[in-house]
């Protein structure tokens, strides 16, 4: 009876599944299907390694990535709160009656605007920066 190389052993049992070829007929035979066996054990430890290195590597890109948006947004909702307060300053600048001319209705319009803008910011990360921003904005118009 011809035996099958190592080679064809290990294909076998990669096609079939290690743990489904049964090739021991003899002493040789088991040490041939075991030493065949582990190199396919091998081989798919080895294939998993591989996997989990390429998914350590693609999680780091996206924390990365994630930290680059997290500051981008940031950055907006900065410059938002800050043309907002400009907003603010510079209608109260405004005469009462001045507030019905094209620079008041401006400046009336970016404020809503960014309020806006500031609102649903504030609903999609879940803070409350620009509440607070509106709280102390008050507090520092009553003194």
């Amino acid at each position: 009876m011809i035996q099958p190389t190592r080679e064809e052993l290990i294909n076998f049992m990669k096609k079939h599944g290690a743990e489904n070829v049964d090739s021991i007929t003899d002493e040789q035979s088991a040490i041939r299907h075991f030493r065949a066996q582990s190199k396919v054990f091998k081989d798919e430890r080895d294939e998993y390694k591989k996997q989990r290195d390429e998914l350590i590597e693609d999680i780091a890109k996206l924390r990365k990535r994630n930290e680059e948006l997290e500051n981008m947004w940031r950055t907006v909702k900065n410059e938002l709160l800050g043309r907002y307060e400009h907003y603010c300053f510079k209608i109260r600048e405004l005469h009462p009656e001045s507030k019905a001319n094209r620079i008041g209705a401006l400046y009336i319009g970016g404020k809503s605007t960014a309020d806006i803008i500031l609102s649903r910011m504030e609903e999609l990360d879940g803070t409350n920066e620009f509440y607070e921003f509106l709280g102390q904005m008050e507090e520092d118009t009553n003194e």
